[in-house]
């Protein structure tokens, strides 16, 4: 990695496993699977490390199925969403933007959005074959009106959109609204 790229971010995107083996066959799935190397001949870590997987597993199931925050770290409970509605949140400089699937979907599967002191503009849009939304930058003001699929192709054609690079995808709303207070929710240009 170039020193200059050390903490830039890069787009990211969420799909089910499925979905990602039909739309990219030769993709490479990585499988961090620590439980496969188990040290027989340290029971005692062994042991310790089960404990841990217990409870990290524990915690991370109530923390997807308890309607409200599992954690005491949350300091702020913005009203707007459901602590746990999950959300697509972005940002151009100091404006940041949260989206939710139903938003989306609700728009016809996209959403024309302007982000930034100097104006961003943006599509965030439902892909129905893959199950994903992609936040994507527009190449001018004029508003897209079909559906960008999972490569960036507006109405499954032509030139692929680049997508935002500062989407922070499928994250808890009680999250989000506690480390940017000042979010805009579901806007629209």
């Amino acid at each position: 990695m170039h020193p200059s790229e050390v903490g830039k971010e890069l787009p990211t995107w969420r799909m089910t496993l499925g979905n990602f083996v039909r739309t990219y066959p030769n993709g490479q799935v990585f499988i961090n699977d620590y439980k496969m190397y188990k040290d027989l001949a340290s029971p005692v870590k062994t042991v310790y490390d089960t404990l841990m997987d217990f409870i990290f597993e524990t915690a991370v199931y109530l923390q997807a199925t308890h309607p409200d925050p599992v954690f005491p770290t949350i300091d702020n409970i913005d009203p707007r969403l459901p602590p746990k509605e999950q959300v697509w949140a972005f940002n151009v400089g100091e404006d940041y933007v949260a989206v939710t699937e139903t938003f989306v979907r609700d728009g016809n599967d996209v959403r024309n959005i302007t982000v930034g002191s100097l104006p961003v503009h943006v599509v965030a849009s439902w892909d129905k074959e893959t199950a994903s939304l992609g936040i994507w930058l527009r190449p001018s003001s004029k508003p897209i009106i079909k559906p960008v699929d999972i490569h960036g192709r507006v109405g499954g054609k032509g030139n692929p959109l680049e997508r935002l690079s500062t989407v922070k995808n499928g994250a808890f709303w009680c999250v989000v609204a506690n480390f940017f207070p000042d979010i805009r929710v579901n806007p629209e240009s």
